[in-house]
């Protein structure tokens, strides 16, 4: 008679993950677990997860810890008798499974798991601990087998000798799954010198909030040009084009942690303040291990700014699932100066196409520069304060009036309320 069982999955946390990585398992199979058990913990890109037992009963993993696993896949069974794979059957040969001492091991072994043993030369290993020895325990014994014996021959050609290994890390392990697209695009970049010098200038006299960073600036002026180019809010899959139909900008953050590309979901529909509010709450969820799955994924365009550190122009790589990133180098202190670098998808954009965006991008930062030279002639009409010093001590700056003979005026908040 069949035996009834319960699947455990791995959940879909987050879109963009193709897989996921086990990092503790909690039982060993044949154990009996109770509902509310943690039987399994794994990571995302996003965080770390328990899987929760929703039942009471025996458990089979058929998962080992270490292992990637893509959503969908099964990780474990539950049943009300303890499971063994129906293909696999316990072996009356156990005579054959002998230690270096000669010695019969005490556990049983189904005839994958003997199988598996004998064509790997694994006699010696030690299965005392287990009272069944399944095709699954012997394959986890390989793994640890094979990561304590890797050793790296010398290259005879390169004459490299004496080498070690770094483990790829899970982050890393995303990052290039995520940016791999690469390999599948046709890319091309163009770059131009934007002046941001302005632009500093300004924010430092607007904001209150990020008074040193020129990114809310950049997502601001950016979300209002993808509206009128929309192919950059675009991605290649399958021979088609698939459009995004919100304007939200990502924003690429390593801060003492894996880098991460924030997502400030519907830019085009925000003010700068509101930018900037967003920037500083997504940020301080990624330094607190705070980000929630939407802060993470269906980001448009990707901006990756740079301009804050020695680095002068870099070509940055486009994200999973878009067409587009924008790198900003550091600025000529001299020329007050950045080159804006963009990487795009040629199977989408025409060279033509990116250069009149990042064109129309270059002309809309560098108008900034108008609106302080402008801002530098306004002062108070009544006691001469200028807009800078207006916004020092009240922080709204002053009031324009408009008067019938078109010559406007301004008044700083003091003397508008008669202080």
């Amino acid at each position: 008679m069949k035996t009834d069982y319960k699947e455990i999955v791995v959940p879909r946390d987050n879109v963009n993950d193709d897989f996921v990585n086990i990092l503790r398992i909690n039982f060993k199979s044949g154990d009996f677990i109770n509902k509310g058990d943690c039987i399994i913990e794994y990571e995302t890109s996003k965080s770390n997860y328990e899987i929760i037992s929703e039942y009471d009963g025996f458990i089979k993993y058929d998962c080992s810890e270490g292992d990637e696993k893509s959503p969908g896949t099964v990780l474990a069974y539950i049943s009300d008798k303890k499971i063994i794979d129906e293909k696999e059957y316990i072996s009356n040969a156990n005579e054959n499974i002998v230690n270096d001492k000669g010695n019969i091991f005490p556990p049983r072994f189904t005839n994958k798991a003997v199988e598996i043993i004998k064509k790997n030369n694994i006699e010696a290993v030690d299965f005392s601990k287990y009272d069944i020895v399944t095709s699954n325990t012997v394959n986890d014994i390989l793994k640890s087998i094979a990561k304590e014996n890797i050793h790296f021959e010398s290259d005879e050609t390169n004459n490299v000798v004496n080498q070690d290994y770094i483990a790829i890390s899970m982050e890393k392990k995303r990052e290039i799954q995520y940016l791999s697209v690469q390999n599948l695009s046709l890319n091309s970049s163009l770059n131009v010198s934007i002046n941001i010098k302005d632009l500093y200038e300004y924010i430092e006299n607007i904001s209150e909030i990020l008074p040193y960073s020129i990114l809310p600036i950049i997502i601001f002026e950016l979300s209002r040009i993808i509206s009128k180019y929309e192919l950059f809010k675009s991605y290649f899959n399958g021979n088609r084009i698939f459009i995004h139909n919100n304007v939200n900008i990502g924003f690429a953050v390593e801060i003492e942690k894996p880098l991460r590309v924030l997502t400030l979901a519907d830019a085009d529909k925000k003010s700068l303040k509101e930018i900037e509010g967003d920037i500083i709450n997504l940020t301080d969820k990624y330094i607190n291990d705070e980000l929630e799955k939407n802060d993470l994924i269906n980001s448009t365009i990707t901006v990756s700014d740079l301009s804050s550190t020695e680095v002068n122009s870099f070509i940055p790589l486009i994200n999973k699932y878009q067409s587009a990133i924008i790198g900003i180098g550091k600025m000529d202190e001299d020329k007050g100066e950045s080159l804006f670098t963009l990487n795009y998808d040629h199977r989408i954009l025409s060279g033509k196409y990116a250069s009149d965006f990042l064109g129309e991008l270059k002309i809309n930062l560098e108008s900034y520069k108008l609106i302080n030279e402008k801002a530098g002639n306004k002062k108070c009409f009544i006691c001469s304060t200028s807009l800078e010093d207006a916004k020092k001590l009240n922080g709204f700056g002053l009031l324009k009036i408009e008067s019938n003979d078109k010559n406007n005026k301004y008044i700083c908040t003091n003397c508008l309320t008669g202080f």
